[in-house]
């Protein structure tokens, strides 16, 4: 990008303290203005939406899993294309994408009506949900994670931590003001108003203050105290190399860190999806199920503060050891929910996986495969994240059928845990085993 658009409209040099940290804070609310495009933001609209286009509640499901699989066919392409513009005119275009993506959707029985005519109402909500999920739960998330880690590289975790607690507050207080909205203007009301919300204000604070990289500000990555920042760092090699994607997927910690966070991501969308019906078989009311997920965040909070600031000093092996652990017992408790101690171990185990999933995905990638292509490695990982969770719920229901009760279905699943923290003994940072060949190649 060119100097002079790197400090337009202001010279981010000329702030007062490292323009990292106000990467940081928009960044993190770039994810969160998201929200309209992720599972929890759409929630609030299924019924309205339902009775809107005519669809029955397992039609409208169906299409919203068709529009996420289709969407995560072209993260890759997403991802590729965060590298070539930049994190600063991505975040842009996908603002305006997720605003015109809500302004569709405030017109979908419409559309859905017109294709009707043609018997392609259904084909007509697909493509709408596709759209809405790709400029949100793809693109607008990946441009802010991606730019906020090209700025940090000893500190990563600590920002990780940080944004993850402004963006797990945004996500979780997020319904209740768009539930209120929906029954005060209506839902199509709502989403023309997200559609200005976001098309235009988050797409001017994004081309306003996004910046792509420290380098091309003038600064250096983790600013001006980097050097005390590299002494306190655990694991980054000293030999800095930036993998491309085809090189990342050669190495074995890009699939069993994938594997890892595809694991926790599958399990925790089909627990929530059927989480009344596993609480009924446990012998528990929807409401005291569904209370479990209150605690449930404060071991999350608790473990993406403590994930955080210990990833920058220590091996990322030992968190996701950790993290496979915290996985294990939330799977052993959900299928006890019927048990005192199967509730507790789920709400530790869900809640510190939850925490640390947000450490895995937003420090691994750069600390293995370093900044420069990190659009393209995260877009073929979102794409991999995002076809677990569509299929998660179908998934569980498919083997609910087999196996008789959810109690062996979960059961079923603690295997993966232990094969892949078994993997995870065998891996390391690429970006070491890069330095120790550069210096017996010299």
């Amino acid at each position: 990008m060119s100097t002079r658009l790197v400090n337009f409209p202001f010279k981010p040099a000329k702030i007062p303290f490292f323009y990292g940290w106000v990467i940081v804070a928009v960044c993190a609310f770039g994810v969160v203005m998201s929200v309209p495009g992720q599972t929890i933001g759409f929630s609030v609209f299924t019924e309205p939406l339902r009775e809107a286009v005519g669809l029955s509640r397992k039609d409208l499901s169906k299409a919203y899993l068709v529009g996420t699989l289709l969407s995560s066919f072209m993260l890759p392409f997403a991802g590729k294309m965060i590298d070539k513009l930049g994190g600063r005119i991505m975040g842009t275009i996908s603002a305006v994408m997720l605003g015109l993506a809500c302004l569709l959707m405030s017109q979908i029985d419409r559309f859905a009506e017109f294709a009707g005519q043609f018997g392609l109402a259904f084909a007509a909500v697909c493509l709408c949900f596709t759209f809405m999920r790709f400029s949100g739960q793809g693109c607008m998330t990946m441009s802010s994670r991606v730019t906020m880690a090209r700025w940090f590289e000893h500190r990563r975790g600590l920002t990780a931590a940080l944004s993850g607690i402004v963006v797990s507050f945004g996500f979780n207080a997020s319904p209740k003001p768009l539930g209120l909205m929906v029954g005060n203007i209506g839902w199509s009301s709502t989403y023309i108003v997200l559609s200005v919300a976001v098309g235009i204000g988050m797409s001017i604070i994004a081309f306003v203050l996004f910046r792509d990289n420290p380098e091309e500000c003038g600064m250096h990555v983790d600013g001006p105290n980097y050097l005390k920042a590299r002494e306190k760092s655990g694991e980054v090699a000293d030999e800095y190399f930036d993998f491309n994607r085809s090189q990342a997927v050669k190495t074995p910690e890009f699939w069993i860190y994938t594997f890892a966070v595809a694991l926790s991501a599958l399990l925790t969308t089909s627990i929530s999806f059927h989480t009344e019906a596993i609480g009924l078989e446990a012998g528990l009311t929807a409401q005291q199920a569904f209370g479990l997920y209150m605690p449930m965040s404060f071991f999350s909070a608790f473990s993406n503060l403590i994930g955080g600031y210990f990833s920058d000093k220590v091996k990322m092996q030992k968190i996701l050891f950790i993290f496979m652990v915290a996985i294990t017992f939330a799977i052993i408790g959900t299928a006890n929910w019927d048990k005192l101690y199967g509730r507790l171990m789920f709400m530790a185990g869900f809640g510190t996986s939850g925490g640390l999933f947000n450490t895995l995905r937003t420090v691994a990638w750069a600390r293995f495969f370093g900044r420069k292509h990190l659009g393209a490695i995260n877009g073929l990982t979102m794409s991999i994240l995002v076809i677990s969770t569509a299929a998660g719920p179908w998934l569980f229901s498919l083997l609910k059928e087999f196996l008789g009760t959810y109690s062996n279905v979960l059961l079923s699943f603690a295997v993966f845990p232990v094969i892949i923290f078994i993997f995870a003994f065998f891996t390391g940072n690429p970006q070491e085993r890069y330095a120790e060949k550069a210096k017996t190649s010299v």
